[in-house]
C-alpha cells in the first residue's frame, strides 16, 4: 500500500507542475453507517476534518484528500471508531459561469480504522475502496475558492462489521 501511495503522490505533483495547484482545509458532518460490537451498538454522527491538495487544468484535475473522523458509540460510552481516509481522485468540472462550477470526483480510498473499546485500542482494518463525490465550487477571486461537497465512501470495515461513510463538507481552497 505504501508503494501505491508514493506513486499517487508523485503523479499528483507531476500534474501540478503544469496546472493551477491548490491546497485546502475542510470540515463537515460525517455519518458512519456501521453497527459495532456485532450489531449491538451504533455510532454517533460526528464532524470530519480534511486536508486537500490538488491541481486543476481547465475542466479536469486530480486531488489528494486526507480526512479524519472519530465516531463515538451511542449506547456504550466506552467505545469509538477512528477512521483515516487517504483519497486520490480524478475531478471533472462543469463551469456554469466565470465564478461558479459544478464538479464530480471518483477515486481510490486508502482507509484505515482503529477501534477503542473500554480503553483498549486495537487496529480495526485497512484496505482500498472507492470514493465518489459531487459538489459546487464558488470562486471568490483567482486565489480563493469555497466548495460544498457530498462524499460517499462505501465498504469500510472495523475488522468485524462493515459500513459506509457519507459526509457533507465545506472546503476553503487556496490556489497558487
Amino acid at each position: 500500500m505504501k508503494k501505491i501511495f508514493c506513486v499517487i503522490l508523485l503523479l499528483s505533483f507531476s500534474h501540478s507542475s503544469f496546472a493551477n495547484s491548490y491546497w485546502g482545509l475542510g470540515a463537515g458532518p460525517s455519518s458512519f453507517d456501521i453497527k459495532p460490537a456485532f450489531g449491538s451498538d451504533e455510532v454517533e454522527d460526528t464532524t470530519a476534518i480534511r486536508f486537500l491538495f490538488g491541481s486543476r487544468n481547465n475542466n479536469t484535475g486530480i486531488e489528494l484528500d486526507v480526512s479524519l473522523a472519530d465516531y463515538n458509540w451511542v449506547f456504550n460510552s466506552s467505545g469509538s471508531h477512528t477512521v483515516l481516509n487517504i483519497i486520490f481522485s480524478g475531478v471533472g468540472y462543469l463551469p456554469i459561469s466565470d465564478s461558479f462550477s459544478l464538479f464530480g470526483k471518483i477515486g481510490a480510498n486508502f482507509w484505515s480504522t482503529t477501534v477503542d473499546f473500554a480503553g483498549s485500542i486495537y487496529e480495526g482494518d485497512d484496505s482500498i475502496g472507492i470514493a465518489a463525490s459531487a459538489g459546487m465550487d464558488y470562486s471568490i477571486n483567482e486565489s480563493l475558492h469555497i466548495t460544498a461537497e457530498y462524499q460517499i465512501l462505501p465498504g469500510l470495515s472495523d475488522g468485524v462489521d462493515d459500513g459506509d461513510i457519507s459526509q457533507a463538507m465545506i472546503n476553503v481552497l487556496y490556489y497558487f
